[in-house]
C-alpha cells in the first residue's frame, strides 16, 4: 500500500503515529483561543468559525504557546470532544438534585449516595465526579452557543395576547436630576419623580 493510501486510511484527528494526544494545557488554550475569537467577531452567521478563520487566528497561535504541530483535522478532534463534554456537564446540570456547589473549586459536591445515583443513570459521566467545571462557562460559548435550538420557545404577537406586557419605560432619571441642598447636607428629588416611583 502506497503512502498516499495509508494517509487517506488515517483519519481526522490522527497522526502518522496514530490518534493525536491532548494535553491539558493544548486543551485549555484551545478553548481560551476559541472564546477570544468569538469575542473578536470572528464567527460565520452560522455560529461557527471557517476553517479559514481556524487556520489563519487561531492554530498558529495555539502551535507557537504549546510548542505543537496541531492541524486543521486536530481542531476538528478536539471541537468534537468539546460537544461531548458539554453535552455531559449540561446533562449534569440539568440533573444536580441532592447536589451542592464550591464555588473556589468550582465543582459539585453531594454525598456518595447522591453520587452513586447520579452515576447509575449516567455511567459514562464517572470523570465529572470531583472534576473542576471551571471550562463549562467557555465550552457554552464555543459549543453551547452557537445556534439557538428553539426548543421550549413560543412565538407571542403583542396584539392577539392577553398575557402581560410590558413597554419601556420613556422617563429615567440619575443623579444629574437631583439638586443638592448644603444645609440638610441632602439630594433632593424632582417634582416628578415620585410620580413614577409611588
Amino acid at each position: 500500500m502506497g503512502d498516499s493510501q495509508q494517509e487517506n486510511n488515517r483519519g481526522k484527528g490522527k497522526d502518522k503515529d496514530g490518534y493525536v494526544v491532548w494535553t491539558m494545557e493544548e486543551t485549555s488554550e484551545l478553548l481560551y483561543l476559541l472564546v477570544d475569537a468569538i469575542n473578536r467577531g470572528l464567527r460565520d452567521a452560522n455560529g461557527s468559525l471557517s476553517k479559514q478563520n481556524v487556520e489563519r487566528a487561531i492554530l498558529p497561535q495555539l502551535n507557537a504557546k504549546t510548542e505543537s504541530h496541531k492541524t486543521y483535522n486536530h481542531y476538528l478532534s478536539r471541537m468534537k470532544w468539546f460537544r461531548n463534554q458539554y453535552n455531559k456537564m449540561s446533562t449534569f446540570m440539568r440533573n444536580n438534585s441532592g447536589f451542592g456547589w464550591d464555588s473556589v473549586a468550582k465543582t459539585y459536591t453531594a454525598t456518595e449516595e447522591v453520587w452513586n445515583n447520579y452515576l447509575k443513570s449516567h455511567p459514562s459521566h464517572k470523570n465529572l465526579k470531583g472534576k473542576s467545571m471551571i471550562d463549562y462557562d467557555y465550552l457554552k460559548i464555543v459549543v453551547g452557543g452557537g445556534v439557538s435550538s428553539g426548543n421550549n420557545s413560543i412565538a407571542l404577537d403583542p396584539e392577539d395576547t392577553d398575557a402581560t406586557t410590558f413597554e419601556q419605560e420613556s422617563e429615567s432619571f440619575g443623579m444629574e436630576d437631583f439638586s443638592y441642598d448644603p444645609n440638610s447636607d441632602t439630594f433632593i428629588a424632582p417634582d416628578n419623580f415620585w410620580l413614577y416611583f409611588c
